[in-house]
């Protein structure tokens, strides 16, 4: 789907590093064309018009599209930094049917027992695409406000020594895209294109190890 607005203005910050300008002008403003995702991020399409006996669309996705839900990519350097990079959409990042991501805290213990367990089993790292932690979790960062091209906040987070030793892929992700399958840290989930679902960590463990 291409949108088409009267200036950069309009982009939606996260976007406005992947717009694209087009060839005409309106009223001398050049038309920007943002190439924006379906699924718009903390906006989670409705269901499928109400018609009778039709299937709800899962959050974040709209009818006729694969779930989705946005995250931006956590780096870590051995200098104990991390930085987010810009927000994408996550059918864009996990390719796998199903894909396994486990929604995590980094104040929770069982978390940190959990990603040992998992960096400890090459079936199990192969098996996890990453974890994932609530944005919110950066409000404790430096008070920089250093934006870069991406409109994203370069800002130091206070948590990275406890993840830098882990090969997993680390995201943050916006509040909230699984309503009612969060409901405590750790939470493994099984992604398809129709949804994610919750799934017993132990038994999944067990198996994979």
């Amino acid at each position: 789907m291409t949108h088409i607005v009267e200036s950069l203005e309009k982009v939606p910050p996260e976007f406005r590093d992947k717009a694209e300008k087009t060839g005409g002008s309106r009223g001398g403003i050049q038309t920007v064309k943002p190439l924006i995702p379906d699924a718009q991020p903390g906006k989670p399409a409705g269901g499928a018009g109400g018609k009778p006996g039709a299937k709800a669309a899962a959050p974040g996705a709209k009818p006729g599209q694969p779930f989705s839900f946005s995250l931006a990519r956590l780096r870590c350097d051995d200098q104990g930094n991390e930085n987010a990079g810009s927000w994408m959409e996550s059918r864009y990042e996990f390719r796998g049917d199903p894909y396994y991501v486990i929604v995590a805290a980094t104040w929770c213990p069982h978390c940190i027992e959990l990603f040992d367990t998992v960096q400890s089993s090459p079936k199990l790292r192969q098996k996890i695409s990453g974890l994932l932690f609530y944005e919110d979790e950066a409000k404790s960062l430096d008070e920089r406000k250093n934006r870069n091209r991406t409109g994203f906040e370069e800002q130091r987070l206070s948590y990275p020594a406890k993840l830098a030793k882990y090969s997993l892929p680390l995201f943050l992700i916006r509040r909230d895209p699984f309503p009612k399958v969060v409901t405590g840290f750790p939470t493994l989930l099984e992604c398809r294109p129709e949804g994610c679902q919750r799934i017993d960590r132990d038994r999944f463990v067990a198996e994979n190890q």
